[in-house]
């Protein structure tokens, strides 16, 4: 009998070893090598945060770091189905601001398992990432993350009294896009130690000019060329437009995803606009 432990017990470790990976102490129940991600965000997260994890599909609009556009498109608009059953990937992740109930309902039908990735707040981003890293493993890296991502909060330590208002808008044509004050772009902002103005919502909606010029905000953040902002003719009542107190983030992305690359923006936000106000 104890020879027959002594065989077998190696044996059973190394099974014990391959099927129950564990995390802080928390049996992990499915070792997950291969993920089709939906959404540019968690693109760049697994890309720059995961090196144990194969993306084998990828949305239209995914194109950072430049190494994930060699990664086929499996999802414009809509996620292709026919695409992602062929690669038979052991996680589809996606954000669940855009696609509805019914896309994924599709997924599930082909018996992938799912995973959504959703943060309004930079407070809910890191309840994401902790999540994440808790799920696919990658803790140490994620947590190198966060502890940058912290490093930048200085908001809560700032007297509301003297905080810059500050609006967070959306470079290009026609009608001007603008940041809801429950959005992740707000959060930002509150984290640098501005507050933020806008209309109530949790992402960008449009706003007349009309509304802007009565939020009169001490400053512009513009994801893209500033220009629309600067030389719109209906702004220039404004001491912001007049003094042209607008911070320009050239790569939109930057501020529209909640990705991996969001300690760098919070890194230069404040400098960014702080340097709006010297000698102005």
């Amino acid at each position: 009998m104890a020879r027959l432990l002594a065989i077998l017990l190696p044996i059973l470790l190394l099974l014990g070893c391959e099927s129950t990976p564990t995390h802080g102490g928390t049996l992990r129940t499915k070792q997950v090598r291969t993920i089709v991600s939906l959404s540019p965000s968690t693109t760049e997260i697994l890309s720059l945060y995961f090196p144990g994890i194969k993306i084998v599909g990828r949305t239209a609009s995914c194109d950072y770091p430049d190494t994930v556009k060699a990664i086929p498109v499996m999802a414009g608009v809509k996620p292709d189905y026919e695409a992602i059953a062929r690669v038979r990937p052991d996680l589809v992740i996606y954000d669940a601001d855009l696609y509805n109930s019914a896309d994924i309902e599709k997924l599930r039908q082909l018996k992938i398992e799912t995973y959504a990735f959703r943060a309004k707040s930079l407070d809910g981003f890191i309840e994401e990432l902790y999540k994440l890293a808790s799920k696919l493993g990658g803790e140490t890296e994620i947590s190198e993350l966060i502890d940058r991502i912290m490093v930048d909060k200085i908001g809560n330590n700032s007297d509301s009294a003297t905080k810059r208002r500050v609006m967070v808008v959306l470079g290009g044509p026609g009608e001007h896009m603008v940041a809801g004050t429950k959005s992740l772009q707000a959060d930002m902002i509150r984290w640098a130690g501005f507050e933020p103005v806008g209309p109530e919502a949790d992402k960008f909606v449009p706003a007349n000019i009309e509304s802007i010029l009565a939020m009169k905000p001490d400053a512009f953040v513009v994801a893209g060329d500033p220009k629309f902002i600067l030389e719109d003719p209906r702004l220039k009542a404004l001491p912001a437009i007049a003094k042209k107190r607008v911070a320009e983030i050239n790569d939109q992305s930057l501020i529209l995803r909640a990705g991996g690359r969001v300690d760098v923006l919070l890194q230069n936000l404040r400098p960014a606009v702080e340097g709006l106000f010297v000698g102005r």
